[in-house]
């Protein structure tokens, strides 16, 4: 079995939640499951780290990938949405693309 985890973390975000993940997907390793990450090149990321504990991660870039992106995110009616780095919309065809 095949699992991605999508997951970021970032000064602005924190680091809980990549740990969380870590934790799930060592136990998936453990049943045989074949465990990889994409995550966002945000400052503050934990990359590294989970390439240290033996997964692949697909890095999306933390750049906008459009002009507009700060009006779309403004708008959104998501509280942290500025946090994602790209619309839920870029983000998952960018996702897309990788799986």
């Amino acid at each position: 079995m095949k699992i991605v985890i999508r997951v970021d973390a970032s000064m602005e975000i924190g680091t809980g939640h990549v740990m969380r993940c870590l934790t799930l997907a060592m136990e998936l390793k453990k049943q045989g499951a074949e465990v990889s990450f994409i995550c966002r090149q945000h400052k503050g990321n934990l990359i590294h780290y989970i390439e240290e504990k033996g997964y692949f991660v697909s890095k999306l870039d933390d750049k906008f990938s459009n002009t507009d992106i700060s009006n779309k995110l403004d708008s959104s009616p998501l509280v942290h949405a500025s946090w994602l780095g790209s619309t839920q919309e870029e983000d998952a065809g960018a996702c897309d693309t990788i799986l």
